[in-house]
This record gives C-alpha cells, sequence and structure tokens, in this order.
C-alpha cells in the first residue's frame, strides 16, 4: 500500500536504557538483589520497539461480504484520514453511504473492536507473559512472549442476548424452556440444540477465551433439558434421572445410533 513506510520501528530509548543498566549489573555480578529483580521486571513491561514511530506506518485491509476491518499502525489523525477517504470512495464509485453509527476508530491497546462477531484487541493485559524457556544447552531461562499479539475473544454477552432473543435464557443467561419445540418428537428436539450448539462451538472454536464457552453449552444444555420436562411433564432431575447427563435418546424402530445431546 502506497501509505506504507518504514522498514521496522525504532529502538525504545526507555528499554535500551534499561538493558544497558541490566548489563552492567550482569557484568558486576549484582543479580541476586532486589535492585536487578525490578530491573527486569522493569524491562518485561517496556516494549522493546517505539510503540508509535512515526516513520513507521502500516496499513491492512481485510473484507468479508459486506463486512470490513482496516488496521492502522500509525496516528489516530492519519486513521480519521482513512475514514475520510473511504466514505469518499464509497460515495463517488459506488453510490454507498458510510454508516457513522457503525464506523468506529478504536485503540487496539486500549479498547475493543468487535469484527465477524469477534472481538479484536491487542494483548490479554497490560503486562506481557512469561513463558520459561531452554537454551541450546539446555539451561532454562524465562522470556515475554505474546504480550502485544493479536486477541480474538467471543463475545459472550452478545451470544448470551442472541440465545435470550431466541427464547433460550432470559437476558441474564438464565436457561428457560423454548415452549414451541416442546411439541416436537425428542429426537427433533434434541437435534435442534445440538446444532444450535454445534453451530456456536465450531464458529468460535480459534478464540483465545474459548473455555467460557463452556456456560453458553451450559445454558443450552439446561434449556433442553427444561423444554424435555415440559413436554414429558416431569421436573429437571427427572429429565436426567431418565435420559442421562448427555440427555440421549434412541429412536424405536431405527438402526441408527443413539441421538446425543
Amino acid at each position: 500500500m502506497k501509505l506504507n513506510t518504514g522498514r521496522e520501528k525504532r529502538d525504545n530509548p526507555a528499554y535500551l536504557r534499561l538493558s544497558e543498566k541490566k548489563g552492567r549489573m550482569l557484568r558486576r555480578g549484582e543479580t541476586r538483589g532486589k535492585a536487578f529483580k525490578q530491573v527486569v521486571k522493569q524491562m518485561r513491561a517496556t516494549p522493546s520497539r517505539q510503540v508509535s514511530d512515526p516513520d513507521y506506518i502500516r496499513i491492512t485491509y481485510l473484507r468479508y461480504a459486506d463486512d470490513w476491518i482496516v488496521g492502522v499502525c500509525g496516528s489516530k489523525a492519519l486513521a480519521e484520514t482513512m475514514k475520510q477517504e473511504i466514505k469518499t470512495f464509497l460515495w463517488n464509485h459506488l453510490k454507498l453511504t458510510l454508516s457513522e453509527e457503525t464506523t468506529h476508530i478504536t485503540n487496539a491497546r486500549t479498547e475493543e473492536a468487535l469484527f465477524l462477531g469477534t472481538i479484536l484487541t491487542i494483548g490479554m493485559g497490560k503486562e506481557a507473559k512469561i513463558k520459561l524457556q531452554k537454551n541450546r544447552l539446555g539451561q532454562s531461562f524465562k522470556r515475554r512472549t505474546t504480550g502485544w499479539n493479536t486477541v480474538m475473544k467471543a463475545p459472550m454477552a452478545r451470544i448470551i442476548t442472541s440465545l435470550s432473543d431466541r427464547g433460550f435464557c432470559t437476558k441474564e443467561g438464565e436457561p428457560i424452556a423454548k415452549a414451541a419445540w416442546a411439541y416436537l418428537d425428542m429426537d427433533q428436539i434434541v437435534n435442534l440444540y445440538s446444532n444450535v450448539n454445534r453451530g456456536i462451538q465450531n464458529y468460535y472454536r480459534f478464540v483465545d477465551n474459548w473455555r467460557q464457552l463452556s456456560s453458553i453449552q451450559y445454558i443450552l444444555e439446561y434449556s433442553l433439558a427444561k423444554t424435555l420436562a415440559r413436554k414429558f411433564k416431569i421436573s429437571v432431575f427427572g429429565v436426567f434421572r431418565r435420559f442421562g447427563k448427555g440427555l440421549s435418546t434412541t429412536i424405536e424402530g431405527k438402526e441408527e445410533n443413539p441421538i446425543k445431546w
């Protein structure tokens, strides 16, 4: 892209000063005191390159159908300029109007952006993660990892709101029976719930907060149990006692495997 400039970001002077201080302490053998540990801690929390280098600019554009995102490694002023250029292009060439309500400029280090149903940000927190590794001699050492990597998360609040709108839970995420499905055959009910759960789990399988999706599975599992309880006019406890934790059923007269949740 024509706006891309610079081969790499310049070194961060603050990091270089800390590195030199650490080197002096190493040469003097001052590695066991609190002062040395503090310098190492500061280095791990300090970027080795300048975060905002005016001579280094990178712009990346990604589009899927009518959803798009532009990544700007540069100033906010440059991002504003890019937004106006896109707005002008859309109108002059495609006769489309850029939505000001849904088109936002966010700081990836301090704010979150939503793209294709996924929350994007940089870093899992203010401090980088520390990983224990070994060198070629087999000696263990600690190094900074993933501190500034892109993080992709499933928008839990949005997913729960969607499930609430579809009648699987309350707005607070409390599972409820889906009354309209209670009149279907059990195998149909189990399959419908399984398809919803599988669709969500597969779509967000790559996200960094994958473990949190267990709460979504809980909502659907207990909504299914409450729907079956309504169908058979028994308690939720009775549903699990009759069909087991996996809520599986076998259709009489058919050779297929049992239908499982």
